[in-house]
């Protein structure tokens, strides 16, 4: 009887059709180092070979000091937008990583990012939504690791394979 009682009270929030602005709780102090951004206002930078990612996401965007420069490519198959995770491996952090922020790419292509001196390990996580769904399993994904030790690294390779999110590497 419960149920059939709140389906006929409806949504209980009004709804207006005005836009009302994204409370700050949900954006501010999201980047560990002093970047700053809201959503969509591309605040911050992020390092050539795509646009940063909103909520003040983009990887070490307030860092003022000595940075070493990460590159790679990212190969696709399909023509949809790449979004690339970079996080700090951190053996203190939750799940031995902390989250530094995105950079998403058009589709194929190189990236760009500057990394801090102070870090010398860098797991990098790509996908593609295909279904705009949230990144699930059957997404293309790609994952790597990049260590620096005193000098810019190779360029790193991320090939996108649909499915791969999740397999043992």
């Amino acid at each position: 009887m419960v149920p059939w009682v709140l389906l006929l009270a409806g949504c209980l929030e009004r709804v207006t059709g005005e836009a009302v602005p994204l409370d700050p709780r949900f954006y501010e102090g999201r980047d560990d180092h002093g970047g700053a951004g809201r959503p969509g206002d591309g605040a911050g930078g992020g390092g050539g070979g795509g646009s940063p990612s909103g909520n003040g996401e983009a990887p070490w965007s307030g860092y003022d000091g000595a940075t070493w420069t990460l590159t790679g490519i990212v190969e696709v198959d399909e023509a949809v937008e790449v979004q690339l995770d970079l996080n700090e491996v951190d053996a203190d952090a939750p799940g031995g990583q902390r989250r530094a922020g995105a950079i998403r790419l058009a589709g194929a292509g190189p990236f760009e990012v500057r990394v801090p001196g102070t870090v010398n390990e860098v797991r990098l996580q790509a996908f593609q939504d295909l279904d705009a769904d949230g990144p699930d399993e059957g997404d293309p994904f790609a994952e790597a690791s990049v260590t620096w030790t005193g000098a810019d690294p190779a360029a790193v390779t991320l090939t996108l394979v649909k499915g791969a999110r999740g397999r043992a590497g």
